[in-house]
């Protein structure tokens, strides 16, 4: 089935699993994995952008004890 470009539902599911299997095997789990709340997400999203995974998840239970709410975060002061 492969050949004409097409995969077998049965083998996408199991190709699918693979690769997240594969995928928390090599980067782990971290904090923001399954969350609820988009504003944990957007957190870790963010420092992200400008550092390590392993990096974010030292902080990122810091940054939400401190900053609990995106209200919090928006009134605090830029050089914290």
């Amino acid at each position: 089935a492969i050949r004409d470009g097409t995969l077998p539902a049965e083998d996408l599911t199991t190709l699918s699993k693979a690769l997240i299997d594969q995928g928390l095997a090599y980067y782990g789990t971290f904090a923001w994995h399954g969350a609820k709340e988009p504003y944990s997400v957007f957190i870790a999203e963010y420092f992200l952008r400008r550092t390590t995974r392993t990096a974010v998840a030292r902080v990122h239970e810091k940054v939400l004890e401190r900053f609990p709410t995106l209200e919090d975060l928006a009134a605090a002061d830029p050089e914290e």
